[in-house]
This record gives C-alpha cells, structure tokens and sequence, in this order.
C-alpha cells in the first residue's frame, strides 16, 4: 500500500524525490541508515534536533529571489529529567547552545525567539523553542518551459552549529497531514501570485562540502544530510495568456492582414508598417526577458523567433520587382499569402514536440 501511494504522488506533483519523507516509516529509515553511516564513519551517533516550519507567505523579488515569513521550532529534552539512556543519546538538552535555524544563501531579515513552552516528546517531558522569521533566498529555478512547466522552492535548513554532528529531522508530530498534496507547513490561505501551489514536503539533500570550514575534524567533510522544506508550485497559464499570447496572436493577424491590403507600389510605407510591428514585438520580447530573468531560451521565445523570420519575409516581398524578373520574391510571396498559418502552426508544432517529447 505505501509503494503504491507513492506511485500515484509522483504522478500528481510530476517529480519523484527518493528522499522524500512523507510519513514516520521514511523518516525512521533514513535516519536508521545515517546512524549506521555515523556509527562507521566518526564511531558515534548523530544527535538529532526535531524541527518543524510553517510558512505564512512567499513572494517573488524577482524571478529567482523570493521573500519567505514563516515560524520554525525545535523541541529539546529538559536538563532536570532523568531520561532513557536511548533518548539522552540522540536528543540534544534545552541549553544546547546552538539552538535555531540558519538559511544558507539567504538574507535574513529577521529571525526572532518568540517562546518557550513545555511538552510531552516520546511519552517524557520536553522543550518546544519558537522563532518567527523573514528572510530573501536565492532560487535555482528553469524557466525553460516558461509558460508552462512546474519548479519547486526549496529552504535549505541547516543547525547553527557547524561542527557537531547534528542532523535536523522534521517534526512529523507538528502537522495534521504530511502528504505533499496536503502541503503541510503552509498557512490555509497560503498563496503566491502567479502560481499554483500543488504541494509541499520535507526531503534530504546529501551534501559534501569542499572545506572544513576551519575545522579539521568537521562532520560535513563527507555526505552529510541537510533538511530542505520543499514547496511544488506551478505557473497560472492565464496570466501568459492575455499578457503575452493574445498581443503576439494580435501582431500575427496584423502581418497576415498585410500581405493582402499593401500595395507593392508604395513599398516605402509597407516598411513602416512592418518597422512598427517589429518595435512591438521587440519591446516585449525585451520586457519577457527583463522580468523572466531566465539563462536558457524559453519555449514561449520560439513564438518570437518565427514574428521575425515572418516580418522579415514580408518586408522582403513589399517592393514590386516583377520587372527584373525575381520568380524567387514572388514565390516567397505566393507561400506566405496560401501557407501563412500552416507555418506557423506547423513550426509550433514541431518545436513543441521537442520541448515537451
């Protein structure tokens, strides 16, 4: 039953993670390995800090930087309790001096304790540690199906102590659900505009860092698991569609219009007309680029690259040089009025079926 159900989540949110954790048994296995990797490596167990994060809202800065306000918290073991020897040897006490998150590649606006409150963990009194936060991170995000396609957003959450061997594991017990689709660790009426959320989970990130950071015996030297909060999001296509597709379908209509109503005769202002078409294109070409911020060509550009090879065609077959005998001109011309669309949608076609197939 629980191979099946991932089965169907890799469907829905379209990426399978394999360190995903999305209920105890997972959380359990993967710690169970890491132990024994500890116990092989540096003959000890990592000591384990149960974290958990609720996010209230994200925003866009730019298409790869985004704003983050949130809570997270940590539960500790009490200094005056007796405790299990299997408890004390893999849990941290409450004046662990490293308390708190740290967001690697991020700017922190505020992070800021909030309270203390005593609970119940593993049947035996605790600590539950709360902080409100702020922070601006850096996303690693593809834009090269840019409308469509889906990304994810990621908080690398790592312990303030670099040099303990700690590992944060996800407070499983801090949520009612922990399905993605569910999106645990996001606010009711959680939302980010522009986009779709599908889901959210936890997962694992191993990671081994190429310096010690000053410190010869530092546990991150080798694959160490760092705690990432993931959040599925994927683009709300209406938006493109009246920004960005009706005005490139608007600029299209206009160049077939054209092919009929100009005369050849008057070629001078057939060019103008086409100039201003071209500016239009060109200027939101250089808007989608400006806001999209992506490094690669994007899908909806080819739309572009086609307006100019167009424009250019019709430029080009707006002078009457029937005279010189140019049966080239007016077959380019004779193609464009008969197959005008068939190209376009042809082209569309093909470059579609190589991006998405």
């Amino acid at each position: 039953p629980q191979q099946s159900k991932a089965v169907v989540d890799s469907a829905v949110t379209d990426k399978w993670d394999p360190k995903r954790i999305i209920d105890r048994q997972s959380l359990n296995d993967f710690v169970d390995d890491y132990q024994q990797e500890s116990l092989a490596l540096y003959n000890e167990p990592a000591r384990i800090i149960p974290s958990g994060i609720y996010i209230y809202s994200v925003e866009f800065m730019d298409s790869h930087t985004i704003k983050v306000t949130g809570t997270f918290w940590q539960k500790f073991l009490q200094t005056d309790i007796r405790y299990p020897e299997s408890m004390v040897d893999t849990y941290h006490y409450a004046d662990y001096d490293n308390k708190g998150l740290f967001f690697p590649g991020g700017h922190v606006s505020e992070i800021e304790q909030t309270d203390s409150i005593e609970i119940v963990m593993d049947n035996y009194p605790a600590v539950l540690f709360r902080w409100n936060f702020d922070i601006e991170i850096e996303q690693q995000l593809s834009y090269s199906l840019y409308p469509f396609g889906k990304n994810e957003l990621s908080l690398l959450l790592w312990s303030t102590d670099l040099d303990d061997n700690t590992v944060l594991i996800p407070d499983l017990e801090g949520y009612k659900q922990l399905y993605p689709t569910d999106k645990p660790g996001l606010d009711n009426n959680f939302h980010i505009k522009g986009w779709d959320i599908s889901g959210s989970y936890y997962s694992y990130k191993m990671e081994s860092y190429l310096c010690n950071f000053g410190n010869t015996s530092m546990f991150g030297i080798n694959e160490f698991p760092e705690l990432v909060y993931k959040i599925s999001i994927s683009r709300k296509f209406i938006d493109i569609l009246i920004c960005k597709i009706v005005p490139l379908l608007v600029v299209l209509v206009l160049l077939f219009t054209i092919l009929f109503v100009r005369v050849k005769s008057d070629g001078f202002n057939n060019i103008i007309g086409c100039s201003g078409l071209f500016f239009v294109l060109v200027l939101d070409h250089i808007n989608l680029r400006e806001s999209v911020l992506s490094e690669q060509i994007m899908y909806l550009e080819y739309c572009y690259f086609l307006s100019y090879i167009l424009l250019l065609l019709i430029t080009i077959t707006s002078f009457d040089i029937s005279k010189n005998g140019c049966s080239y001109n007016m077959w380019v011309d004779t193609v464009l009025k008969k197959y005008f669309w068939t190209i376009i949608f042809g082209s569309m076609a093909i470059i579609t079926a190589t991006f998405f197939y």
